[in-house]
């Protein structure tokens, strides 16, 4: 029942002859001129006009007769039947902050929710942490602590596995005759939170090459980066609905340690042969075609294994995530730091003649499906735009980060953003970038 009065409260925020007057005025200015000319409407024009404000009554009998009541007035009327009601007046505590230690922790790592709650009208009595371990099952509860002052804290009570996706929010009831809830967010189940967590760390089936745009068909590329073979037996991928199961891997059936394999949404032998595969690459062909979900240009990557646990993510996009790459025409490779730690700004275009031997398709696109080279790259701050040379764009774009008080750009380390910057960035340039 309070959950239905914390409801209706917030519905009532928005009701009100102020909030509504204005569209439906605007509704009527739309339809008026219809009105006016309907040879069939069963009362007047005028008293379609003043029924927005004031009660009619239509001199005519069954719908079009006795008093109707202007909408003004029902909202008006309205409004002060439901101010007149105790309980729906009597709020909830305020719920005026909530935070995570961690949106995407790590498989295992405790993650604390804590909320600031005041009163209003009321003393607190209580808050309560609401929390959904996964899609298949009902919110569950616990008390949130007293921490002091207007502060509570909990500990997310479960132990999160990769890919694992938490809803949750907060509810706080106040102390008076009707123990009166409020809610944060305010939509609750419908508006819940979220706390992700990310795949799991270490060698294992990682994405090593990926491109969302190709004649030849989009792609993704998996490596087993481990030393022991792994059986994808039940293992599946989904885009950025992050739902294990979506598209089955089992096909690749078993990776031996530092086999690439590919799945694409071309058919798979049309795809070997664009690229020149040998027998031995295995590809899994039609993503999108019958079931799966096809790569956008701003999307998501996930490989989960056989017990629905995310084994890597990567998240990426142009407009998305701007100043990474878009790869049309041409794949994203990473070096080996990289890979495995959804950072899309450590991925690189591929290119004729480059370090991960990228060559081209018979359709034009360059990339190294099936072949994953392990590249270590040196770190080289200057390299701004991030395409493996210093020219006068990585200026430009020091210059893009630099306005945006981007840390990328905080070049003497000093947490501020001053001409030592500017210094500090010329003389890394100069000195240029380890081979």
């Amino acid at each position: 029942r309070q959950r239905y009065l914390a409801h209706y409260r917030v519905a009532m925020q928005g009701f009100s002859w102020d909030d509504l007057g204005p569209e439906f005025l605007a509704m009527r200015d739309r339809i008026d001129a219809h009105v006016q000319s309907d040879p069939k409407r069963i009362y007047s024009y005028e008293h379609f006009q003043q029924n927005f404000f004031t009660t009619v009554r239509p001199p005519f009998g069954g719908l079009a007769g006795g008093n109707i009541i202007g909408l003004e007035q029902f909202v008006d009327e309205r409004v002060d039947y439901l101010s007149g009601n105790a309980e729906l007046m009597a709020r909830g505590p305020a719920i005026v902050d909530l935070s995570v230690s961690n949106e995407e922790p790590a498989p295992g790592e405790p993650v604390t929710i804590t909320a600031t709650v005041l009163p209003d009208g009321s003393a607190v009595q209580g808050v309560d942490l609401f929390y959904r371990p996964s899609p298949t099952t009902g919110f569950e509860r616990v008390t949130m602590d007293w921490i002091g002052g207007d502060d509570y804290e909990a500990v997310l009570p479960i132990m999160g596995v990769g890919g694992q996706r938490v809803l949750y929010y907060v509810g706080a009831t106040a102390d008076n005759a009707f123990e009166s809830l409020s809610f944060y967010p305010t939509g609750t189940e419908w508006g819940a939170l979220e706390v992700n967590y990310q795949a799991a760390t270490g060698p294992g089936i990682r994405i090593t090459e990926w491109a969302y745009s190709m004649d030849s068909g989009e792609f993704v590329e998996f490596t087993n980066t481990s030393d022991e073979a792994i059986d994808m037996a039940g293992w599946s991928y989904d885009d950025g609905g992050r739902v294990p199961g979506n598209f089955d891997l089992s096909p690749f059936g078993v990776v031996e340690p530092g086999q690439s394999v590919i799945l694409t949404e071309a058919l798979a032998e049309d795809f070997r042969a664009a690229w020149g595969l040998d027998a031995g690459v295995v590809i899994i062909g039609e993503l999108g075609v019958v079931e799966g979900n096809n790569l956008g240009r701003n999307d998501e990557i996930n490989v989960f294994n056989a017990d629905g646990e995310l084994m890597d993510r990567l998240t990426y996009g142009d407009e998305d995530f701007d100043g990474s790459i878009r790869t049309r025409d041409a794949s994203g490779q990473a070096c080996s730091s990289a890979i495995g730690a959804n950072d899309v700004f450590a991925w690189s275009l591929s290119e004729a003649g480059d370090a991960f031997g990228s060559w081209a398709a018979s359709t034009g696109e360059l990339g190294t499906p099936g072949v994953m080279a392990t590249i270590v790259c040196e770190d080289c701050p200057p390299d701004l735009d991030g395409d493996g040379a210093l020219t006068i764009f990585d200026f430009l774009e020091f210059q893009n980060l630099f306005d945006a008080m981007d840390p990328r750009a905080d070049f003497d380390g000093d947490g501020a953003f001053t001409i030592f910057d500017f210094l500090a960035f010329q003389n890394a340039f100069d000195l240029g970038c380890a081979p």
